[in-house]
């Protein structure tokens, strides 16, 4: 089934027309929402011109920059061996690394800020919206260390000086 010349003629000036209405349409649509905005941005503009408005938005981004909170997590070793800092470390960042890839376990500001291989206590500093990944992250060093390394978490702590403080009452209970 061919079109004539005159069929094909008509169909494109109707296709046209059709997409003509339906632009009007779009474009009335736009103009409708762009005059309710336009009204509000002009009412948000002249309103940033008070000091209270300033202050806010001020604070408001200084809340957005603010870095996360730090937690301290004191935890009891099981090795056998020798440990250091380091290959605790990097145990830990192994382990959690597994579990939630490379670039999560980069945001956890996981690291070993203490080890006492006397007492086999450590502390590690994490960030604190992390706290249930290292902790997962801890159960799955084990496996990783092929049973060698056993991490008992005890405690968190908000600050490392009470980190450090707990670590001492520990010590002493111990001997």
């Amino acid at each position: 089934m061919s079109l004539s010349e005159g069929q094909l003629a008509i169909i494109l000036a109707l296709t046209s027309l059709i997409l003509s209405v339906v632009s009007l349409i779009v474009v009335a649509f736009l103009y409708r929402h762009y005059r309710a905005v336009n009204s509000k941005v002009t009412l948000l503009a002249s309103a940033l011109g008070s000091r209270t408005v300033k202050a806010y938005v001020k604070t408001v981004e200084a809340r957005e920059e603010r870095r996360e909170r730090r937690r301290y997590l004191i935890v009891r070793l099981v090795y056998s061996g020798k440990l250091s800092k380091a290959e605790l470390e990097s145990l830990l960042l192994n382990a959690y690394g597994k579990l939630y890839g490379s670039s999560r376990s980069s945001t956890a500001g996981l690291k070993v800020m203490d080890l006492d291989e006397r007492t086999g206590t450590a502390t590690i500093r994490f960030k604190a919206p992390r706290k249930w990944e290292v902790l997962a992250a801890l159960g799955a060093v084990e496996n990783l260390s092929e049973g060698r390394v056993v991490v008992i978490p005890l405690r968190v702590s908000g600050t490392l000086r009470k980190a450090k403080e707990y670590v001492r009452r520990l010590t002493r209970s111990v001997k």
